[in-house]
């Protein structure tokens, strides 16, 4: 891209601040005050030799122009000419404002010298030293509020920003509420409905998918409740299931302690979670049925880490008799729990193994 071109490119890209009367009035009353105040002080040029008996009130009356002119184009005549208006709210570009500048200055040097020549102000009164003044100083003045104007947008941008993510946090945990409720009225209709069912397959049945409801209704009130609504804390989300699922089954096996070791913090989104939490809660309940008969002391142990591979890894361990032989939880099981377990570990992308470690031993690494 040649230098010229990128000028093109600059000078076509949209003007940082879109039209608003207030801040061009504020410009207007900045800009005049300037002009005012460098009068006052700083008397450039011979300007202290200028006598007069108003001299405070002449040399700040040169910021009149400037408050008058820029109002004009700023403010009144966007207000009066809609299609103006229009242009500058929907297609106002960098090279139309530094037109108007432009414009703004040539009508303000016009009634600087006419003012100049009424007060007897003698360096105003040449016409090549008050444009060379006044366009040098509209330069800087123009420098200076583009970059003014340009923060003034990435303030508002970042404001709007914050705003946005404010709303959008608010209804994502709201979301997930309601989804939590949803899924616990599905959980209790299912409740209610064992109180009619007599066979005990489709009574069990019944039971598993009001547990595995309530495992999904547990992570969207983990959500709810956690200042980030995208990502849950999967130590504190287990053991809250594991908590319920121990209660569940506690008519059955009430002596069971359940030990969740959280050696890696970890934090997933939803889609990590859901199936986490369904595969936890088939394995635990398998514990629950067929690992802990005749058993005094029952123990399940749930151990977050990493593996060598940089992997998560969940393991889920049980002091149970094991799995009896020639059943391959990973591959071949053919019971709709150890099919449910394959299905949510192929979703994950994750890796699941089976050994005989003390009891059951079953590892996912996500």
């Amino acid at each position: 891209m040649t230098a010229y071109s990128a000028l093109l490119h600059k000078l076509n890209l949209p003007y940082p601040q879109p039209f608003a009367p207030a801040a061009a009035f504020r410009k207007a009353l900045t800009a005049g005050a300037f002009v005012a105040l460098l009068n006052l002080v700083f008397q450039p040029f011979g300007l202290a030799a200028y006598q007069h008996s108003h001299k405070p009130w002449v040399l700040t009356g040169f910021g009149v122009p400037v408050v008058f002119w820029v109002t004009m184009l700023g403010v009144v005549l966007p207000w009066a000419w809609p299609r103006f208006r229009y242009q500058q709210r929907q297609n106002w570009s960098v090279w139309k404002q530094l037109l108007a500048n432009n414009l703004i200055t040539v009508f303000i040097t016009a009634t600087i010298y006419v003012y100049a020549r009424w007060v007897g102000f003698a360096p105003f009164a040449s016409v090549t030293y008050l444009v060379v003044c006044s366009f040098s100083f509209a330069m800087l003045v123009s420098l200076f509020f583009v970059f003014s104007d340009h923060n003034a947008r990435l303030s508002e941008s970042d404001r709007r920003a914050t705003q946005e993510s404010a709303d959008l946090k608010l209804l994502l945990r709201e979301s997930h509420h309601r989804m939590r409720n949803h899924l616990q009225v599905i959980a209790s209709v299912l409740r209610l409905q064992t109180n009619s069912v007599t066979d005990a397959k489709a009574l069990d049945a019944l039971r598993t998918s009001e547990k595995r409801l309530e495992s999904i209704a547990i992570l969207h009130e983990k959500l709810y409740q956690n200042e980030n609504v995208s990502q849950v804390d999967l130590c504190g989300y287990l053991e809250e299931l594991t908590r319920i699922v121990a209660r569940h089954h506690a008519e059955l096996i009430p002596n069971v302690a359940i030990r969740v070791q959280n050696r890696a913090a970890i934090s997933v989104s939803l889609d990590t979670a859901v199936p986490l939490g369904l595969i936890v809660n088939e394995l635990i309940t398998n514990s629950f049925k067929h690992a802990f008969v005749h058993m005094d002391q029952c123990v399940i142990d749930l151990i977050l880490d990493q593996a060598d591979d940089g992997r998560h890894r969940l393991t889920i361990r049980d002091n149970g008799p094991g799995v009896p032989g020639g059943l391959n939880p990973a591959g071949n099981g053919t019971s709709l729990g150890l099919r449910l377990i394959k299905a949510l570990t192929q979703q994950l992308r994750a890796q699941l193994s089976y050994r005989h470690n003390g009891g059951a031993e079953f590892v996912v690494q996500f």
